[in-house]
């Protein structure tokens, strides 16, 4: 009787055991990344408002008391599954910028990502500096907005 026991615990113990894995693979891909771009981010709050064209970098120029500015951001989904695009912001820049932290793209599906500065007087003058940071993964979302 005390062999039978320790089967059905042995059985029940692998039970538990693949459902946990089952879990945590599932966990795992769910938060798994699939691309990370980072972008150098730059501007400069000055009395003279001046404006950058770089294509390579997500600068903003300097900008002057009491204005904002504006970049614009094209992002693509090329996979054939919908996916999740976070964006973030690391450095002193990001005290400056204004943007939607999370968006949801379907298959073939393109979104324009508005990025706004707004400085006030209080403001320090002088550079800032950090990195846009986008994160894309595989989204499980089933209605899209």
């Amino acid at each position: 009787m005390k062999r039978k026991n320790k089967l059905y615990f042995f059985v029940f113990f692998i039970f538990v055991l693949s459902l946990c894995l089952f879990f945590f693979v599932a966990y795992l891909k769910y938060i798994a990344v699939l691309e990370k771009v980072e972008v150098v981010t730059t501007l400069r709050v000055g009395d003279v408002p001046s404006f950058n064209v770089d294509t390579s970098a997500l600068t903003f120029g300097t900008i002057a008391f009491n204005t904002s500015s504006q970049r614009t951001l094209t992002v693509e989904n090329n996979y054939d599954f919908p996916i999740k695009v976070e964006f973030s912001v690391e450095g002193n820049i990001w005290e400056f910028l204004v943007f939607d932290k999370i968006i949801f793209l379907d298959v073939e599906e393109s979104k324009e990502i508005n990025i706004s500065t707004i400085i006030l007087t209080d403001e320090k003058q002088g550079n800032y500096s950090g990195k846009f940071i986008t994160t894309i993964k595989k989204s499980w979302k089933e209605n899209f907005e």
